[in-house]
């Protein structure tokens, strides 16, 4: 149903003269052909696709809406415990897009990682954001304060003086979420992180855990996507 609703919103946004919606993930929905998905699956192709086919039957023309209108259904892979607000990541207040906690998602294979970089790559990564950024001398004293977000996230990091994002750093340094800790240790910066994706609406090993625990999938989108309602559509 997310992805059904993503897409419908998405056909209707009109961003391509010849086409509803293209294949790229970071402008409309990403989608992998049926070969593809054989590659990916091997033996357990078969299982996956009667699988998805089930769920898609079984929600028939059944989208996502609030106040009337199609919501923004976005979803990602792991949240590292916490969700977060799409304001945090998006600077947009999105009513129906709330930090939530996630638990139950220690098994997913991007739960934690860690990315280690030398004092002068955190130094030159930074300047790279901002030349007037000031890292020189000890390297323990770069960083003078964190502040985070509802969802457990990075909002700001200060360091040399100046202020980055949580968002920036997170691209700048190839992290897989912003919900990360940064120590620096005999030379070099470790940012230890939770989740994997932009962390915004519904973890899709989130979703697993409740679904496990026997809850179905409209108390589980409710979950995720607050006031968000079950609409069907006639298509």
């Amino acid at each position: 149903m997310a992805a059904r609703t993503f897409a419908c919103r998405q056909t209707a946004g009109g961003k391509h003269e010849n086409a509803d919606v293209c294949a790229q993930s970071a402008c409309c929905q990403a989608c992998l052909t049926v070969e593809d998905l054989r590659a990916r699956y091997g033996d357990g192709f078969e299982a996956a696709w009667d699988k998805a086919l089930a769920a898609v039957r079984e929600t028939q023309n059944e989208v996502l809406t609030y106040e009337g209108a199609l919501i923004d259904a976005v979803y990602f892979s792991c949240s590292g415990g916490s969700t977060e607000d799409a304001a945090a990541v998006w600077g947009t207040d999105v009513p129906y897009l709330r930090a939530v906690e996630s638990p139950g998602e220690q098994d997913a294979a991007k739960y934690e990682s860690r990315v280690c970089v030398t004092a002068e790559t955190f130094a030159e990564t930074l300047r790279a954001l901002d030349a007037s950024a000031q890292l020189s001398g000890d390297p323990s004293g770069w960083v003078q304060s964190v502040t985070r977000t509802p969802g457990g996230g990075v909002d700001t990091l200060t360091a040399g003086g100046r202020t980055f994002s949580g968002v920036q750093l997170r691209k700048a340094f190839g992290l897989n979420s912003t919900r990360f800790t940064l120590l620096y240790e005999d030379g070099a910066f470790s940012f230890d992180v939770l989740g994997y994706g932009h962390r915004v609406g519904m973890s899709q090993y989130g979703a697993d855990a409740i679904a496990r625990l026997g809850f179905d999938y409209r108390t589980i989108l409710r979950f995720y996507y607050r006031g968000a309602e079950l609409t069907t559509l006639d298509f």
